[in-house]
């Protein structure tokens, strides 16, 4: 069991490893849901405006938020689960069964406690309240408690709703004093039919006829109680105490009804696992209003595994249709995990039954349950349920060593069934936004005349006309630059390289950035470990080689100042003046950047006219990239061995003794070594003094292709018109303002929800 120990460890620091982006997700969903209320608010405005047109009326309302609400509600249920799952710091079984099979037995044997925390019972449902049960080294158990309100909703509306009776009385007091039915003859006539009616009716009587023995625990707190005084807040009142309360006239007590839930801790006889819990889940069978959804409940939100505890008594030796509605809900509670098998174990309890009805109970659920195939949906146990030993060893070391291997298959398929979930409702929302856009672009088309909409696709035409001029008068001026070898732009650079190459210079006269005294003390040490020159030779030759490139890169500060030069020249000569007030308090790659991020995010997406503001963007101009690969060579010889010319073979480059003045002879020749190649990659990057202009001409020319030459460029073009002819052409369309100002709410609040999904 040390290996199953190890791996259920780390099952659980993955799952709350994971915590954060499923909390995240949480907040995004509902963030969005928020934000959705708002959209459908602005759309309301629009859609029942007296001036907006008849067709943008009809399409907006089409549109159903209230599914998509519903179905947000859904995902964040499902993420929450998910939640719970992760959140817990134990692994936990669920133990389910009908009455008089041996759950709560079984219970017992796997945490050592007794009829006085676990009560059992050979005829009626005797477990109350679902419990929680933890390999602890305390021994104590932690009620946590009803307020009236939660009382109210959880337990006696749905005994109300099961009678058809009006709702739940609202407070205590009204609760007490409350008139309900004398008999079944004064429920509804519908109800009168149902064989459950009368048997519900009397529980609830007995509620409020109990009220006093659990009135003072309604308080929504904690309470912490000693293990011999749990028994009365976890199970029902016992046959004795009824038939006593029956003859005395009084009503038996039931504290019970005032524990929402009851958490105990108690160490384990058999635990081998530390971070075990055992849930005891009533419900099945019973008669309590809402007592399977009780149930359901329990199983999504607090266990690993169920196992389902069947016994071959006389009249149960087969598989029944009880035993098929459990399983069905057992099916709703393992959610997103596929297989039957990973979620659910039968349990046979063998413990005083005759050999011949457990062969028979054994047969039965192979053929009805398991298609004749062993564990083919379902794993099936068997063991003493009385028997501790027995059921360590044949019921919880198998479920352990399961869900050490395969619980993070299951828990992998709640995460994507749960992704798949939110994936589906964000096309639902994706739609609703398409919708919305399409509706917008039919609105804005319409409140223009036919005279307006030609003289918009005009406008557009000659924006994009004008664009065409300016980028190839641009890129003539660009091509002759790129070919000269002077002017503005050619000075820049080779200042820039001349101040890069002094600057490297002084760093090697400077004993490479040591000063000289230090850099002959430093060698001269090397020499005495190494008891040879040539180590530190090469490793000097390595880091001067390094630091003459990296001196060399300080020429991207005047790249930097080119691409700054290019973008505000295109952006604030070129563009920004043709696109009216879109780009307004915006320059330079600030524009071009609020450029592409409105073609992208527009009504009518202009996915092209972004695509190419945003490769322009993209442009590199640096040293590494654009001329280090070239000039690479003016470095060679930077090297600790040369070649013999006399054999071909390689020799060290440097022979000097191993003396004070063997290192300052090394550092007069490595200095003029290191000048000459910084001399050898000065006169190399000379000559390609013209590759950052060619590289700026070939991305204007690219950039110009791709805004004004590509195939979808007119259309796009005409899109970006209808969707900003308000900003780009101001008051030239001056009749649908109004419809504009509520169109922009609209377009302000689609924006929210799309920053939210993308988020």
């Amino acid at each position: 069991m040390n290996q199953a120990q190890e791996k259920i460890t780390a099952i659980l620091h993955t799952r709350r490893k994971e915590l954060p982006e499923i909390e995240r997700q949480i907040a995004r969903w509902e963030k969005l849901k928020h934000e959705l209320s708002g959209l459908e608010s602005a759309v309301s405005t629009l859609r029942k405006h007296e001036t907006t047109d008849d067709q943008t009326q009809q399409t907006l309302s089409t549109l159903r938020f209230s599914p998509v609400y519903e179905a947000i509600s859904d995902t964040v249920a499902s993420l929450s689960l998910l939640k719970a799952r992760f959140s817990r710091s134990t692994l936990n079984i669920g133990v389910s069964g009908r009455a008089r099979v041996g759950k709560s037995t079984l219970l017992q044997s796997i945490s050592g406690l007794d009829d006085e925390q676990i009560p059992t019972g050979s005829g009626l449902p005797v477990t109350a309240v679902r419990s929680r049960i933890f390999h602890s080294v305390h021994s104590r158990a932690t009620l946590t408690l009803h307020n009236y309100e939660s009382f109210r909703v959880d337990v006696l509306q749905p005994y109300h709703a099961a009678l058809d009776l009006p709702e739940a009385p609202q407070t205590l007091e009204l609760f007490a004093s409350y008139q309900y039915p004398r008999s079944d003859a004064e429920l509804s006539e519908a109800k009168q039919q149902e064989s459950t009616a009368i048997p519900v009716l009397r529980r609830l009587k007995e509620m409020q006829a109990a009220l006093p023995s659990y009135r003072e625990y309604l308080t929504g707190a904690e309470k912490v109680v000693g293990l011999d005084d749990l028994r009365k807040f976890v199970a029902y009142p016992t046959a004795e105490e009824e038939d006593a309360a029956h003859h005395t006239g009084r009503p038996a007590p039931r504290p019970y009804l005032a524990v929402k839930d009851v958490q105990i801790e108690c160490p384990f006889p058999y635990a081998q696992v530390n971070e075990l819990g055992i849930v005891d889940l009533p419900g099945l069978g019973e008669l309590a209003a809402n007592a399977e959804e009780h149930h359901l409940e329990g199983l999504q939100n607090d266990v690993d595994l169920v196992m389902l505890v069947k016994r071959p008594l006389e009249g149960m030796a087969y598989w029944g249709k009880e035993d098929g509605a459990a399983t069905n809900l057992l099916d709703k509670a393992r959610g997103f995990i596929q297989n039957r098998r990973d979620f659910v174990y039968l349990v046979i309890n063998t413990g005083g039954v005759d050999e011949a009805k457990i062969k028979a109970l054994r047969g039965d659920i192979l053929r009805s349950v398991n298609d004749g195939q062993l564990d083919k949906h379902f794993h099936v146990l068997e063991t003493n349920t009385a028997d501790p030993k027995d059921v360590y060893d044949n019921a919880l070391v198998p479920v352990l060593n399961h869900l050490a291997e395969r619980l993070p298959v299951m828990d992998k398929q709640v995460r994507d069934g749960t992704t798949a979930l939110a994936s589906n409702v964000t096309q639902r929302v994706e739609q609703i936004l398409g919708d919305i856009a399409a509706a917008l672009v039919k609105g804005k088309s319409s409140n223009l005349d036919s005279s307006e909409q030609e003289s918009l696709i005009r406008e557009a035409d000659d924006l994009r006309l004008k664009l065409a001029v300016s980028l190839s008068e641009e890129i003539t001026e660009l091509h002759k630059k790129a070919r000269q070898d002077s002017g503005p732009e050619f000075q820049a650079y080779e200042d820039s390289v001349d101040q890069a190459y002094n600057n490297v210079n002084a760093w090697i006269d400077n004993g490479f950035g040591h000063g000289a005294e230090k850099w002959c003390e430093k060698a001269y040490a090397r020499f005495a470990r190494d008891r040879n020159s040539a180590g530190f030779a090469g490793d000097e030759l390595n880091h001067i080689r390094v630091e003459i490139s990296n001196f060399f890169s300080g020429i991207d500060q005047h790249f930097e100042t080119a691409l700054d030069a290019l973008w505000n020249h295109l952006a604030d000569d070129i563009i920004s003046p043709r696109f009216g007030n879109l780009l307004q308090g915006n320059s330079g790659r600030a524009a071009l950047s609020t450029l592409c991020h409105l073609m992208a995010e527009a009504e009518e997406p202009c996915q092209g006219l972004s695509q190419a503001v945003q490769e322009l963007l993209a442009l590199r101009l640096d040293y590494r990239t654009q001329l280090h690969p070239k000039v690479r060579r003016a470095l060679d010889d930077l090297q600790s061995e040369v070649e013999d010319p006399e054999t071909g073979e390689k020799k060290a480059r440097f022979t000097v003794d191993l003396t004070s003045a063997g290192a300052e002879r090394l550092l007069r020749e490595m200095t003029s070594l290191a000048r000459a190649a910084a001399y050898r990659t000065r006169k190399a990057l000379m000559q390609e003094a013209m590759v950052p202009a060619l590289v700026i001409h070939a991305a204007v020319e690219q950039f110009d292709d791709a805004l004004i030459r590509s195939g979808d460029s007119e259309k796009e073009f005409r899109r970006m018109a209808r969707c900003y002819r308000d900003d780009i052409w101001p008051g030239l369309f001056a009749g649908v303002e109004a419809a504009t100002a509520r169109g922009v709410a609209i377009i302000n609040a689609v924006k929210a929800v799309r920053h939210t999904l993308a988020s």
